[in-house]
């Protein structure tokens, strides 16, 4: 509180605005659910939704809702660790169950070309994904997407009036889904896959 501090806005000349829930509205839509190993898409988005069930993440909210949209039935997952900035995991009628980002799936050494070259296609259009996995191995991609705010680039031009020569934008997605965004958005530069801690 105080003068001092507003009079401190008016030197600042830089900003760095989270993606998620600021410069897009943080309400991302399932787009499309790729399933693996032979299984159904509807079976892989229930997996998942088991898992994240009781997870207030957003991605997670989107996935369960459409679950939910679909009436598909979901079991009682057990066991369940958030592994923030990454997913989740629990077990599932006895198979260990991942939800995560491509990040934990490449330190886990459940990533192969297939889904390599699917990420990056997705990457291109925006999109995230969240992958699945079933006692170690890939069984499926469920592919996000979060919209910028109708506002988003007005505000962006308007700091631009106000003297900011520099706008970040700071995301834990993908470095082609974060540069797809950025672009669209017109910010100046961007962090992609970012833990929590790397934004701060």
């Amino acid at each position: 509180k105080g003068g001092a501090h507003l009079e401190r806005l008016a030197e600042v000349r830089c900003i760095a605005f989270d993606k998620t829930g600021t410069l897009t509205r943080g309400a991302p839509d399932v787009v499309e659910v790729y399933a693996l190993d032979g299984l159904s898409p509807d079976a892989i988005l229930a997996l998942a939704a088991t898992v994240e069930r009781r997870s207030e993440h957003p991605i997670a909210t989107a996935i369960v809702r459409e679950a939910e949209s679909r009436a598909l039935p979901l079991a009682v997952a057990g066991d369940v660790v958030a592994l923030p900035g990454k997913g989740a995991e629990g077990h599932v009628d006895g198979a260990s169950i991942l939800v995560g980002n491509h990040r934990v799936f490449e330190e886990r050494g459940l990533c192969h070309p297939a889904l390599h070259a699917r990420i990056e296609a997705i990457s291109a259009t925006g999109r995230t994904a969240v992958l699945v996995a079933r006692n170690g191995e890939a069984i499926g991609m469920i592919e996000v997407a979060d919209q910028p705010r109708p506002a988003s680039r007005d505000a962006i031009t308007m700091l631009r009036e106000l003297g900011i020569t520099s706008i970040a934008m700071l995301t834990g997605d993908s470095e082609g889904t974060a540069r797809t965004v950025a672009s669209h958005l017109g910010v100046d530069e961007y962090r992609a896959e970012l833990m929590p801690a790397d934004k701060v």
